[in-house]
């Protein structure tokens, strides 16, 4: 079993990006069993590259929402993507450079806990916003 599971409490409804949410657990689920076999930073280090990606990707997908349907919280919504990526970015870094010496469960809570919550508050709000205008 991985760190984090997809239920479907984490359903915005939109199947696009609910597809991207659980690869995102996915990526989480792989760095956390990587871990857990003790794999080194060769083998880790491109799935948290992965991840740093697809998150990019990811976030690019809701934000073109936005603005195609002129969500009104977008600007907010898109300050969290910000904040993320940079925290990430220099997660990656650190790791990459050695000064964070493996991927720890301490960096693997905050991913998970961020996106669960994430998904849970931030991405419900837009939810509920974009299946007023039918959006599926």
């Amino acid at each position: 079993m991985g760190l984090v599971e997809w239920k479907d409490e984490f359903s915005v409804e939109i199947a696009e990006i609910d597809e991207q949410h659980q690869s995102l657990f996915r990526l989480i689920n792989r760095l956390y069993e990587g871990l857990v076999r003790g794999q080194d930073k060769e083998l880790l280090g491109p799935v948290l590259t992965e991840l740093e990606d697809y998150t990019r990707t990811h976030f690019k997908a809701e934000e073109d929402y936005f603005e195609r349907w002129e969500y009104p919280a977008a600007e907010k919504h898109k300050l969290e993507h910000e904040t993320f990526t940079r925290n990430l970015h220099r997660l990656k870094t650190e790791f990459e450079s050695g000064v964070q010496v493996g991927i720890s469960v301490q960096l693997l809570s905050f991913l998970s806990a961020w996106l669960r919550k994430h998904i849970l508050v931030s991405d419900h709000q837009y939810s509920v916003f974009l299946k007023q205008k039918a959006v599926k």
